[in-house]
């Protein structure tokens, strides 16, 4: 029977549901992105509901952790895409009777952005209790290689339909794909760690305390908590500041061009797809933070989205940033998943997000006034940010958020230079022992 699906199997099963739910979802993004900008023409609006998407969840990182550990993990996963359903349904409900205004959309981005983590958590969560250690690195790679394959044909698929079906059109098809993901979660099984049982049965009297135990779990090990502060530096400037200001910095400098858009969404997708089919064939380095400071060196070719003028220098850049990424990325979780123990895997993963993923989710929040009333009017004058960064970035609208990425790149590259050169970091495979 289907609903017997288990190990490996199951983990395809599921994954092959998400490849159409992220699709959707990144449609819907896609679309109300482009609306949004044709409404507000600023960046504020598109860099604060991708703040938003993050910050909550970031905020109560270590209760969605504990909540992971002692639920059903399955029924979680079911749950999180009814949830980002009904939001959506929401917001097409609204569009439909003309009443959709801008706040709506950062109001969904709460909601979904919650939804979405709590999903992803449960997910990663149970990657130990399906799959063999030693296939972690390559089934790493398959989880981004179903989000990048979705991410490639999202945004040119969206951008090609949205002039015929318009947003109306690519919500409905979201919400098919909700439905696929909910259906094949449902045909599997997900085993519990053997202390879910017990933690249940003692009530909410110790979810404090179990919140705790992953700080504790991190602070005992300095290695963990070190690795934690330099992908949280890291996410500050390639998460905090590109990717808010990534599409209207598009948009502005192609006079609103939804294909080119596309284009180098796609490209960045593209990259993420190569470097997860390269994991998930090759299954990464035998050290595995090492692994992902070696691919962080990559942040070097960010500065060409500034600098370059052309779409097709965008191109190439985000192509060679998303290999990149993907590959570091997959190091990482293949690092965690070996690292953590199963039964404490939520809440460890809740607190290390906590301290890596919150600042940079926060230093979104600032991007778009920042480059709506500081960078964009400073240079377009003739003062100091103008002579600084023009012969850089050149002049005109986006050249503002220009400089901002290129400031954010040559900071990210800084952190992963020092990572490579301190052994706290460079060595933390060694000095942290593997799970039991």
């Amino acid at each position: 029977m289907l609903d017997r699906l288990r190990g490996m199997r199951a983990y395809g099963v599921i994954l092959g549901g998400q490849f159409f739910s992220i699709l959707g979802s990144h449609m819907t993004a896609f679309a109300l992105a482009l609306w949004a900008w044709e409404v507000t023409g600023r960046a504020t609006a598109l860099a604060l509901a991708t703040s938003l998407y993050m910050v909550p969840a970031r905020l109560i990182a270590p209760i969605l952790g504990t909540l992971i550990d002692r639920w059903d993990r399955r029924r979680t996963l079911i749950l999180s895409d009814v949830v980002s359903a009904a939001a959506t349904l929401v917001i097409l409900a609204l569009y439909l009777t003309g009443n959709l205004q801008i706040w709506h959309l950062l109001v969904r981005a709460v909601v979904a952005g919650l939804a979405g983590d709590f999903q992803d958590r449960a997910f990663n969560a149970s990657i130990p209790l399906l799959v063999l250690k030693r296939h972690f690195g390559r089934v790493a790679g398959l989880m981004r290689l179903t989000r990048s394959g979705s991410g490639l044909i999202a945004p040119v698929l969206a951008a090609a339909l949205y002039a015929f079906i318009g947003v109306t059109g690519i919500i409905l098809i979201d919400l098919v794909t909700f439905s696929i993901a909910v259906t094949t979660i449902a045909c599997v099984t997900i085993p519990q760690p053997p202390r879910v049982a017990t933690r249940v049965r003692q009530g909410w009297r110790r979810f404090l305390a179990e919140v705790r135990e992953g700080f504790r779990y991190i602070a005992a090990a300095p290695s963990l908590a070190a690795t934690c502060v330099l992908v949280g530096w890291d996410n500050l400037f390639k998460v905090g500041m590109m990717w808010p200001l990534l599409q209207p910095l598009i948009l502005a400098r192609t006079g609103s061009d939804s294909f080119v858009l596309g284009q180098v969404n796609s490209a960045l997708s593209a990259g993420v797809l190569l470097g997860s089919s390269v994991l998930a064939l090759w299954g990464g380095l035998r050290h595995r933070f090492r692994g992902w400071l070696v691919f962080g060196l990559a942040a070097l070719v960010l500065i060409l989205l500034p600098v370059g003028r052309q779409p097709a220098v965008w191109i190439a850049a985000m192509l060679a940033y998303g290999f990149a990424h993907s590959t570091g990325g997959g190091h990482v979780q293949a690092f965690i998943a070996t690292k953590v123990p199963a039964e404490l895997m939520g809440r460890v993963q809740g607190c290390r997000d906590l301290i890596s993923r919150l600042p940079g989710a926060l230093f979104q929040l600032a991007m778009g006034p920042l480059a709506d009333y500081v960078f964009e009017p400073g240079m377009a004058g003739d003062g100091w940010l103008s002579r600084t960064f023009s012969p850089w970035v050149g002049g005109g609208p986006g050249s503002g958020m220009a400089a901002m990425i290129l400031i954010g790149a040559v900071l990210a590259v800084l952190g992963t230079l020092a990572g490579l050169l301190l052994p706290i970091f460079r060595n933390a495979d060694e000095r942290l022992l593997d799970r039991a």
